[in-house]
């Protein structure tokens, strides 16, 4: 798949003229064309690809004076992979796995985070099977029992990957899991639960009942169960904002709108990128880089609304005796 916007950005100022009024470019792509400066996002049915990477393009257009190919990658890790070899290209990226990477080989002293907070959030959730939700429908349950659940989780260079592992450390009692299998994608780990050779897997995504994943989970009868574990809230990202944070209101189907942690998406670049306008990235307002879908948009207005409840219910936490 690949489509083209024609695009140009105005770079130049003539003495005594006000600069002129840039048009966008966006190509789109599956994969970063050789050759090419692109934003890395994720995989072509993901959020991040179908309706960020537009919006996104845009801003960098019109910020930073860079036109670039909207293109599909394996996720967070993928995305740094890219802009440490490829320092003028951007990615897109899970805060969490940004935090937990970005000090490690090969992205030590390669990778930038040029805008943090203002993009969007994503809730990090397990999907289980009917039969383990009828035992144990609250993450920290789950988390007691890991020595008797059956894991299945996308590689470790996927951003749930890396978070399942990021969790676990956090997390001791996931240490005792002794089932953990690793397949290929977020995808492949909920075909193995809908199929009973696993009981639980993990997911990073936007609460968004009218995604598509959403819609298999439902319709192959599995639940979603947000993880909701403190220390998770203390893991800061290299500037000192937050990799995880409370977030409220989440819809995750069928049930009332639930609370939960989420991670933020920030946009990479490399450190070894010359471009003096990718400073002013840091102070691009939210509404920026919202999705033009109006699907998404209508989503998009709820979830922020419901922000304002994170705070609160976050002080909550630690007074519910849910083991988490």
């Amino acid at each position: 798949m690949k489509h083209r916007i024609l695009a140009f950005a105005a770079v130049a100022m003539v003495a005594g003229f006000a600069p002129l009024t840039s048009a966008f470019a966006q190509n789109q792509s599956v994969g970063c064309p050789a050759g090419g400066t692109c934003l890395m996002t994720g995989g072509e049915k993901g959020d991040y690809y179908k309706y960020f990477g537009k919006p996104v393009a845009e801003v960098l257009a019109k910020v930073a004076w860079d036109d670039v190919t909207v293109s599909t990658s394996k996720g967070t890790p993928d995305n740094m992979t890219s802009v440490a070899a490829n320092p003028g290209n951007y990615g897109l990226g899970q805060a969490n796995v940004v935090a937990k990477l970005i000090n490690t080989e090969p992205y030590k002293g390669k990778v930038q985070i040029v805008n943090t907070q203002s993009i969007g959030q994503e809730l990090v959730f397990l999907v289980v099977s009917p039969k383990l939700y009828e035992r144990a429908s609250f993450y920290g349950t789950i988390a007691n029992n890991a020595a008797n659940v059956k894991f299945v989780m996308p590689g470790k260079d996927t951003g749930p990957g890396v978070t399942f592992d990021q969790l676990t450390e956090l997390d001791p009692r996931l240490q005792k899991a002794k089932s953990v299998e690793r397949v290929n994608s977020v995808d492949d780990a909920i075909d193995v639960v809908a199929s009973g050779q696993a009981q639980a897997t993990l997911v990073v995504q936007f609460a968004n009942p009218n995604n598509d994943r959403f819609k298999i989970i439902k319709e192959k009868g599995l639940r979603i169960v947000p993880v909701r574990h403190l220390p998770m809230l203390s893991v800061k990202l290299p500037g000192g904002q937050s990799a995880f944070v409370a977030c409220g209101g989440q819809e995750v189907g069928d049930k009332e709108p639930t609370s939960g942690v989420c991670t933020p998406i920030v946009l990479m670049t490399g450190v070894a990128n010359t471009n003096p306008k990718i400073a002013d990235l840091a102070n691009v307002p939210s509404d920026q880089f919202a999705p033009k879908d109006v699907s998404f948009a209508a989503f998009w207005k709820k979830a922020k609304a419901a922000a304002a409840k994170a705070t609160a219910e976050a002080a909550t936490w630690a007074n519910e005796k849910i083991g988490g």
